[in-house]
């Protein structure tokens, strides 16, 4: 029974940072491709703050249940992504670049803002042990973790998108190739080298509630 009590407590508190952070990833990608041209974005709702706008079954639902079953440390998902009209954009490349930075900015402010409020929790004297701390802690791990896993240099993920907007043409078009295999390779270096995503998460994190006078990694 202390089991399951201990388990229904860490998937408190690490389901409202995630919720929090998949939406407003996607709540902010959606917002800048409206600031860039694309009023579809405006029309479809994708703006909107609340989860189940942006939530998918599988990508939401079963796969974070799925990591937090197997012991993960985070929980692994995402919402579902924003379709981008990106004939609507001034400026291809250069807005095709902002798109890619959105998502990675979007979670680096959130991780910011959770290490705010995990410090004005300890100034209230609330403790390490305490469900606040514990949630704007993991708000701040979840939200790096989401920052590194995107930004790597794999099509469709930020950092892919990112690179192929620096790529001569013909060599970006082989590079987006890769894109059908992305999650089997995201799934292969969980499985196989779990430090390339782990280790940067963890730096990250601790750099930034540092900032704070804060130290829980």
């Amino acid at each position: 029974m202390e089991f399951i009590s201990n388990r229904v407590l860490l998937l408190s508190v690490m389901a409202l940072p995630f919720l929090v952070a998949v939406t407003l990833r996607e709540a902010g990608r959606s917002f800048m491709a409206y600031k860039l041209g694309d009023q579809t974005q405006k029309a479809s709702g994708r703006m909107s703050l609340n989860p189940l706008v942006h939530a998918h079954p599988i990508y939401t639902g079963l796969l974070p249940a799925i990591s937090f079953l197997s012991g993960m440390p985070f929980l692994l998902g995402f919402a579902k992504p924003v379709v981008v009209q990106s004939a609507f954009f001034r400026k291809l490349r250069r807005d095709l670049a902002l798109m890619a930075l959105a998502g990675p900015l979007t979670n680096l402010t959130l991780a910011f803002l959770s290490a705010g409020l995990m410090r004005l929790a300890v100034n209230y004297g609330l403790t390490a042990n305490s469900w606040i701390v514990n949630t704007t802690a993991f708000g701040v791990l979840m939200n790096c973790m989401f920052l590194v896993l995107n930004i790597l240099p794999i099509p469709p993920l930020d950092g892919g998108k990112l690179l192929e907007q620096f790529l001569p043409y013909h060599f970006a078009q082989g590079f987006r190739s890769v894109e059908p295999y992305a999650f089997l390779i995201i799934l292969g270096i969980i499985i196989v080298a779990p430090g390339i995503i782990v280790t940067p998460t963890y730096m990250l994190a601790s750099a930034i509630i540092g900032v704070f006078g804060l130290s829980a990694f």
